[in-house]
This record gives structure tokens, C-alpha cells and sequence, in this order.
């Protein structure tokens, strides 16, 4: 005899549905060795060295300097750590050489060779230049030089 239900085929028994995941299409993200990148840094490599030894093109060290905050941060480790190094180095050489010693003073001093002098537009300042062909280019203070006239108003007599 047939049972009194139903049995309807089209319905199968469901299963525990699940989320289907969107699979990501393209290249994976290129991944850096921090502890690498900043060695590299540390040792004065460019930032296209660097790309090139890690395997991947300037365009991704550049991307990751501006948009990863801990490869950045590497990098500037490095490149602090190779500033300390240089310096130290410099320093130690000044002891011996005075043109490290000069340039040490030049740069974190503001030593000048060669000082501006500070001119007054009061006051007033003639300046007589050289030219190559001995004549003397007259220059005062607020003035200009007529085009053509090249040292020919005043003195005219080799230097």
C-alpha cells in the first residue's frame, strides 16, 4: 500500500550552507624582509638597489615606502643607522685631516670660506668687475648698464 505522504523528489536534503569566498585574482602582494630592507638601507643602498636585490622593480619599494608604514619605517632605520655610521666615521677623520675637519665645521656649524658681506642700499656701492678682454665692467648700486656699454664708462685700462 502507499504511504500517505507525499514524497516529493525535487527536494533534496540541504546541507549546512557555508559563505562562499571570493577567491582574489592577480599577483599576490610582493612581501619584504624588513630586517633585509634595513640592513640594505643601513649599508647606503638606493632605494632601486634594493629593489633590485629583493627581486622586484623600483615602482614596489616605492609603493611600499608610501603606503607601508613598517617597511618605511625600516628603511629609515637603516638609512638613520648608516647617517650615525658616516658621521661617526667623518668625525674620527677630522682628528687627522683638516679638510674633514672643515667640512664637519661647514656643515654642522654653518662655516662659511668665503663670508657674504652684508651691503646697505643706502650707502652707495660701485663694484668694478674684470672682463676677460682686460677692460674694467663698472656696476653701482641701484644702477644698471646700458646694453653695449661694457666697462667702457669708466675705466678702460687693462687690469
Amino acid at each position: 500500500m502507499v504511504s500517505a505522504q507525499k514524497h516529493d523528489h525535487r527536494k533534496r536534503p540541504t546541507k549546512p550552507t557555508r559563505k562562499k569566498r571570493k577567491k582574489k585574482r592577480g599577483r599576490p602582494p610582493f612581501r619584504f624582509d624588513l630586517a633585509k630592507v634595513e640592513e640594505l638601507a643601513a649599508a647606503g643602498l638606493s632605494s632601486e638597489q634594493i629593489a633590485h636585490l629583493s627581486g622586484c622593480t623600483r615602482a614596489t619599494v616605492w609603493r611600499h615606502l608610501a603606503n607601508e608604514p613598517k617597511f618605511r619605517d625600516a628603511y629609515k632605520k637603516g638609512q638613520a643607522r648608516r647617517d650615525q655610521t658616516l658621521l661617526s666615521n667623518l668625525f674620527s677623520l677630522s682628528r687627522e685631516s683638516a679638510a674633514a675637519g672643515i667640512f664637519l665645521a661647514k656643515q654642522w656649524l654653518g662655516f662659511r670660506t668665503n663670508p657674504i658681506p652684508e651691503i646697505n642700499t643706502e650707502d652707495k656701492v660701485e663694484l668694478e668687475l674684470p672682463i676677460s678682454d682686460g677692460r674694467i665692467l663698472v656696476v653701482r648700486a641701484g644702477s644698471t648698464v646700458p646694453p653695449g656699454d661694457n666697462g667702457k664708462s669708466k675705466n678702460s685700462e687693462p687690469v
